[in-house]
């Protein structure tokens, strides 16, 4: 925050100069100084104009005395070129100086202070040193509420600002006290059913959720929907928006039943306001989708998930990477249920596109032949799933290169099928590729070594190399014991 601007530095250099009526030849140096530093901000030279500056505050100094207001003015130059320049260490003691100069001049609550408290509170917040932030921001609103009043606009910024702070630190519990305050001013000043009241229970939802305290979040949102009705009607974008948000928030904590109502109102108005294709109302639709199929009601979701397919090919083609997507939902939608010759039928349609859009080697192509080999997987067809999941990791490699997680992931993929279907040397081959790409990383993706060796002990056992599968196993506890350290130190 810069404490003054060009023009009202150039209007205090001439007040600075009528202050002046016996030149003495200090006097003189000081005002060729501050003559100085006018021209060269004028010309952009800022450096330079630092340097008069710090003369200019000694020779006001040595000819007005170190308390003078004429020292307190060039102190408050001093910083302002400074600040401006974003040199914030070097200015903040010049703030104080000006600080103690003004307080000492015009009592330490008064206009001349309270811009200097609002500079120090952002430079510290800007550090991150959120401490000597919120001290100074108190300071701040210690003046403001003398000076306009605690329920003055002014007020209510710095203190919801100290609020924000504590939001900053994770003091959540802090932040809702300030938050709750708040909202009471902001109702007495606003009212209780007006917009800016409405977005600050909106925000307070935000803390109310990182500090767990459910209840009280699901409280200001419906009253904030509540006020938005009011002030909009029933059937706003604002009232879609946040309805959908909490059919979100709902929905991500399994709260299924709470979550539909909103998934059907902002879906409803969403089509009023915007039409039946348009594009975000598939995306709504299909969660409401998902939400019916975690509930096991597939009757209920299978017109969203359809639904989805024809507002992306509306929009977008019937050969669009939108419409692979929606398909490839809807095959997944269907092998949920076992209806694995649906669910192939919409797989296939998807490989199609993708194929034609991005080529067999592409990542989006490698996703949908790892879905068929989990499909044939589960209608018996072994041989074919496997053959899928090569093409997936051949795509992969392609894409991501051969020593990348993926491939791991692909290859491990691979053994597992071959481990099923007795095919012991194959499934050795395919763990080891796997568990030799896994061994290159660090930290989380460490945990593909666990399931490797888990795999390849049982694996041995069944081959009856009991020896290798002993030395399997004392690996394998050497890894979950680095890994479960690991997991320590990163939580």
């Amino acid at each position: 925050m810069k404490i003054l601007s060009a023009n009202i530095l150039l209007i205090m250099f001439v007040t600075l100069s009528t202050f002046v009526s016996s030149v003495s030849s200090d006097e003189i140096r000081w005002n060729k100084l501050n003559d100085e530093i006018e021209s060269l901000t004028r010309k952009g030279e800022n450096p330079e104009a630092v340097v008069s500056a710090k003369e200019a505050l000694k020779e006001a100094e040595n000819t007005y005395g170190v308390t003078s207001y004429m020292a307190g003015r060039s102190s408050e130059i001093l910083a302002d070129l400074l600040t401006s320049q974003g040199q914030y260490n070097e200015a903040e003691p010049y703030v104080n100086k000006t600080i103690s100069i003004y307080g000492k001049l015009f009592g330490e609550e008064t206009m001349h202070i309270l811009d200097f408290f609002n500079t120090l509170a952002s430079y510290h917040c800007g550090q991150g040193d959120y401490v000597g932030a919120e001290a100074y921001y108190r300071k701040s609103l210690q003046i403001q509420n003398k000076l306009y009043g605690p329920e003055s606009l002014n007020s209510l910024q710095t203190f919801e600002t100290i609020a924000d702070i504590y939001s900053m630190q994770n003091k959540y519990s802090d932040a809702e006290k300030f938050y709750e305050e708040l909202l009471a001013k902001y109702e007495k000043i606003y009212g209780p059913e007006q917009l800016e009241t409405a977005v600050l229970l909106e925000r307070m939802a935000g803390i109310y959720e990182a500090n767990k305290n459910i209840s009280k979040r699901d409280l200001v949102y419906k009253r904030a929907l509540a006020i938005y009705e009011k002030l909009y009607g029933p059937e706003s974008f604002k009232v879609m928006e946040l309805s959908e948000r909490m059919a979100g928030i709902y929905h991500s904590r399994y709260k299924y039943s709470d979550a539909e109502p909103y998934y059907k109102k902002g879906i409803s108005i969403r089509k009023k306001l915007f039409g039946t294709n348009d594009p975000t109302l598939a995306y709504e639709g299909f969660y409401l989708g998902a939400l019916y199929t975690c509930q096991g009601k597939y009757a209920e979701a299978e017109p969203w998930y359809k639904r989805q397919i024809e507002i992306y090919e509306n929009i977008y083609g019937k050969e669009s990477p939108e419409a692979s997507g929606a398909l490839v939902s809807n095959g997944l939608f269907y092998m949920e249920q076992k209806r694995y010759a649906e669910a192939e039928a919409y797989f296939k349609r998807a490989q199609t596109i993708s194929e034609k859009l991005f080529g067999q080697n592409s990542g989006e192509a490698a996703q949908i032949y790892d879905y068929l080999a989990q499909l044939n997987s589960f209608m018996g067809q072994k041989n074919k799933a496997i053959d899928l999941n090569k093409k997936a990791l051949e795509a992969d490699e392609k894409v991501y290169g051969p020593d990348d997680w993926k491939i791991a992931s692909d290859s491990w993929s691979i053994a597992m099928r071959y481990h099923a279907m007795g095919n012991y040397q194959e499934a050795d081959n395919w763990y080891k590729k796997a568990l030799n790409i896994y061994e290159k990383y660090e930290g989380h993706k460490r945990s593909g070594i666990i399931q490797c060796l888990e795999h390849m002990s049982i694996l041995y056992r069944k081959m009856g190399k009991e020896e290798e599968a002993n030395k399997i196993d004392i690996r394998l506890n050497e890894e979950k014991t680095r890994y479960d350290e690991f997991k320590k130190k990163n939580k």
